[in-house]
């Protein structure tokens, strides 16, 4: 049995079959959820793949002709459609504060991940997310402190753009988990105002 360890873990013993049972890849899981919603993909030539690209966006007209061998092309950056920005509904104003949601972090591979000391060092700290808007607004300087249900938060802050105003999202990790989503967080103090 020991000689079966490498280091500190087993080896890793890649198969080419599912294993029995229900449990499977991340990525097996996604395409048997796809098969059962729109049915398997027809295959695709690379020249079709090419032309379909094409299709989507000016920017791809370079690669349609390629052939392999070729000295290739350069993709000119200025022909990409510039995209919306993103419209985010704000939340109606409650006068009660902040609207708290739990916001997942997954590292690595999987939610659990999160709970791997290595990974969570490689991550960083958690921090909560705030709207530009309200950031702001509320003076925000890296750091807030929200009256959650009776109790005082500290916790980073980063503003986003994509985060409605009147909304906070905060990991789970840090106090998400304890807080009812929702709930109405009051930010009591601020760093660096």
């Amino acid at each position: 049995m020991r000689s079966e360890f490498q280091g500190s873990s087993f080896p890793r013993a890649y198969h080419t079959a599912p294993p029995l049972g229900e449990a499977r890849a991340a990525w097996q899981a996604v395409e048997a959820l796809r098969e059962a919603t729109v049915g398997a993909p027809a295959a695709r030539t690379l020249s079709a793949l090419r032309d379909a690209l094409a299709r989507t966006d000016a920017f791809w007209n370079p690669i349609r002709t390629l052939v392999a061998g070729s000295e290739g092309a350069p993709l000119d950056p200025a022909a990409l459609s510039a995209a919306a920005a993103p419209e985010v509904p704000a939340f109606p104003a409650s006068g009660q504060g902040l609207a708290v949601y739990a916001l997942d972090r997954t590292l690595g591979t999987e939610l659990l991940s999160r709970r791997s000391p290595p990974l969570m060092k490689m991550a960083g700290a958690p921090a909560a997310w705030i709207s530009s808007g309200d950031a702001k607004s509320l003076g925000v300087n890296g750091t807030i402190a929200l009256e959650i249900q009776g109790r005082t938060v500290e916790m980073a802050v980063r503003a986003r753009d994509t985060v409605p105003d009147g909304v906070v999202l905060v990991p789970r990790d840090e106090d998400g988990a304890a807080t009812a989503q929702g709930a109405f967080a009051r930010a009591v103090a601020h760093a660096g105002r």
